[in-house]
């Protein structure tokens, strides 16, 4: 479903009776989302560049393919190494962004479930190191998170209120490499190494929450907890 800021709803091939039309963008699949998470760019896929194509349909265990031909603006003087570099930029572009996004949905979920738990075994004594632990990596990984993407923004006028982070820097890049004209210029060029190199740093430092994450599961693992906790008084156990 769609929300402000993520990604469009998918395009929906209509099945009516007789004949029906169904015209593609030139685009490729979207980009993954942080659900309900305003983002200020284009989830969109990108725009595929010159050459031949196959659409393919299939239904109930039938295939239908055709071939067919993107050609170039003649207008464009730009040669078949100007759309390679592209792609390749862009490539480098939506592999970070779709990796930065599947990482924080990932590192959510290890969130919630450690919330979960601190809940369950708070007034357990035996917990209490564990608690401790498990409160770091929860706020390491609120830390972490916020160099990535904006929860607070909720439209377009919230990017004025907080700063746009890691992944918007990627989606505005490529939007630059999504212009008309295919040849990328040495600013957009030098901007990506830029970014590279951060997510390389947020990468190393998702390196050490994982590691956190595996201790904390160790520690668990000593404690003997039962998976499912219940409000029962006597639920604490010790070795």
């Amino acid at each position: 479903k769609p929300y402000p800021g993520g990604p469009p709803a998918p395009a929906v091939l209509p099945a009516n009776a007789g004949i029906n039309r169904f015209t593609w963008d030139f685009r490729t699949a979207a980009l993954p989302d942080v659900p309900n998470v305003f983002v200020y760019g284009d989830y969109r896929g990108h725009r595929v560049a010159p050459g031949r194509y196959k659409a393919r349909l299939r239904f109930r265990g039938e295939t239908s393919e055709t071939d067919l031909e993107v050609v170039t603006d003649p207008r464009l003087t730009a040669t078949a190494a100007d759309w390679a570099e592209r792609q390749k930029f862009v490539n480098i572009i939506e592999e970070g962004i779709s990796e930065m996004h599947r990482s924080v949905n990932d590192m959510r979920k290890v969130k919630k479930q450690i919330e979960s738990y601190q809940d369950l075994l708070k007034t357990d004594p035996n917990a209490k190191d564990l608690n401790e632990t498990g409160g770091q990596i929860i706020r390491k990984i609120g830390d972490w998170e916020s160099n990535i993407i904006e929860p607070r923004s909720k439209n377009g006028q919230d990017v004025i209120n907080w700063p746009n982070k890691l992944n918007s820097e990627f989606m505005n890049i490529r939007n630059s490499l999504e212009s008309h004209d295919p040849r990328v210029t040495q600013g957009v060029r030098e901007r990506t190494t830029d970014l590279q190199a951060e997510w390389q740093k947020l990468r190393q430092s998702l390196e050490v929450i994982n590691q956190e994450i595996d201790r904390y599961n160790k520690l668990f693992k000593e404690k003997n907890f039962p998976a499912v906790i219940t409000d029962k008084k006597d639920n604490s156990i010790n070795n």
